[in-house]
């Protein structure tokens, strides 16, 4: 072949192999948008949605100012006032509006963890779309994958608030990370805004977010660095501040959780007690971070468990990049500042043993700090390897998606025939066995539906007919 030849024919195959990279990267985003659609258009409304409201008239004025009187929460104002427009399964309804609006921030959030991971936005590539699969299997293979996918009383609240605290977290990881920031006045009131919402959103993860930031501020001033605040950081800090007082100062803040049984069901340690009892206090609020958090812990330290062999693997092998951990200053900085901000949440929320959905913000910047890690440490290693890890990950999220179609369409199936009973009966109460209606659980992954029909909320009333079961549950 002469050299015209070759100029001729290299252009097109190297055309032939980004095509093919594009197609095979879109493949395995759509992986996890699948799932997605699958999730929040072919689930069954659960007990707790029925009871707030759904298939209802709305009053989106009413339901947002009872959900303020409840806890205060702009999460839970949204979740209470939307599900008025929820049929009790899909119907092509206005709630179609809000379905895909929960698709686009469950994409969003695993969109900008992958964005975290890599320090910039993930690309049409099979290398990015990688961190993005990883970042999907990491929730979804542990218990916090249920809280995006089991009810959308559960659904939107975690949604709003894990989406409200990556894009709030987001110029806090691009300044460790030394990368460029607008310096605009549109900047600083968008910030203002961002972490007004952030503030507002959850009880929890903005107070983790202000101690973490006071330590932060006192170890700069400790050590004589950097403690000037640009505009947008203080702007950004006031908006969490105000955010937080709408909480607490004129919202009931977690109140109505303590007056409502949360102190007795979940043994909740208050600060009057650690200031009374301090050590049995400690006692009881380590027993509550081992079992808060132990429940997801096993995906994290498998991957731990991969970094340390693939860093072992690099240097039997020579490779000069082992040393990547120690080299690259500004990534060590951000994954210290991101392991205090988990540390701090843990330690907030171990007031109680509670519902593992409340640390899923703190989980998700767990998964970010692996990510670094791990993406760091397999840039070293060959193309082989590389490609088995990404197949690996696709097979584990594809499989994901089916088990949980099947599971959807199988739910389905078996509330349809109480669905027609509701809508024949003319009002007239019936009973249902309840094992008729109960959602098949996975032995290990639970990846199952919430069940439309709850002990604690019987009788429901679905399509003004009031449904009880007819035997006692187990």
């Amino acid at each position: 072949m002469n050299n015209r030849e070759v100029a001729n024919t290299t252009p097109h195959k190297l055309s032939e192999k980004s095509r093919s990279q594009i197609i095979l990267s879109l493949i395995l985003y759509a992986i996890p948008l699948a799932f997605f659609v699958v999730c929040y258009f072919l689930i069954i409304t659960s007990g707790e949605d029925v009871y707030q409201g759904a298939n209802t008239t709305p009053d989106i004025i009413g339901d947002s100012i009872a959900a303020f009187r409840y806890n205060a929460r702009l999460s839970d104002m949204y979740a209470w006032s939307v599900i008025n427009f929820f049929d009790y399964k899909y119907s092509f309804g206005i709630d179609t509006i809000f379905r895909l609006l929960d698709v686009a921030m469950g994409m969003g959030i695993i969109y900008l963890m992958t964005y975290f991971t890599l320090g910039r936005r993930p690309r049409l590539k099979i290398s990015d779309a990688t961190w993005f699969l990883f970042c999907f299997v990491m929730i979804f293979l542990t218990p916090h994958g249920r809280t995006l996918y089991a009810g959308f009383s559960v659904i939107h609240n975690y949604l709003i608030i894990t989406l409200s605290t990556l894009i709030f977290l987001l110029p806090f990881v691009r300044l460790i990370r030394k990368q460029k920031l607008p310096g605009k006045v549109w900047f600083v009131i968008a910030m203002l805004l961002a972490g007004l919402v952030f503030g507002f959103s959850s009880n929890l993860t903005p107070i983790a977010f202000l101690i973490t930031f006071a330590l932060v501020m006192i170890y700069l001033l400790v050590r004589n660095k950097r403690t000037k605040l640009a505009g947008w950081e203080i702007s950004g800090v006031i908006g969490v501040v105000v955010g937080v007082a709408i909480q607490y100062l004129l919202g009931p803040g977690v109140t109505s959780y303590i007056n409502s049984g949360y102190s007795t069901t979940y043994d909740y340690v208050s600060f009057s007690q650690i200031l009374l009892e301090p050590l049995p206090s400690i006692i009881r609020l380590i027993k509550h971070a081992v079992v808060n958090y132990g429940r997801v812990l096993l995906p994290l330290l498998l991957v731990l468990v991969v970094c340390l062999v693939i860093y072992l693997i690099a240097r039997k092998i020579g490779r000069k990049k082992a040393r990547v951990l120690a080299d690259n200053t500004s990534n060590n900085k951000l994954l210290a500042v991101i392991a205090l901000f988990v540390i701090v949440n843990i330690a907030i929320a171990s007031q109680i043993r509670f519902p593992i959905r409340i640390v899923l913000p703190a989980y998700v910047m767990s998964i970010v700090c692996l990510g670094i890690v791990l993406y760091r440490l397999l840039r070293q290693l060959n193309r082989p390897i590389k490609t088995i890890f990404t197949c690996c990950l696709a097979l584990v999220a594809a499989a994901i998606t089916v088990v949980r179609l099947s599971t959807a369409i199988t739910y389905a199936q078996k509330v349809d025939p109480v669905f027609e009973q509701a809508r024949e009966s003319n009002g007239q109460p019936f009973c249902v066995n309840c094992e008729d209606i109960r959602s098949n659980v996975l032995p290990v992954v639970y990846l199952g539906q919430e069940d439309m029909l709850v002990d604690w909320a019987m009788p429901e009333t679905i399509y003004d007919t009031a449904i009880t079961f007819c035997t006692p549950t187990q």
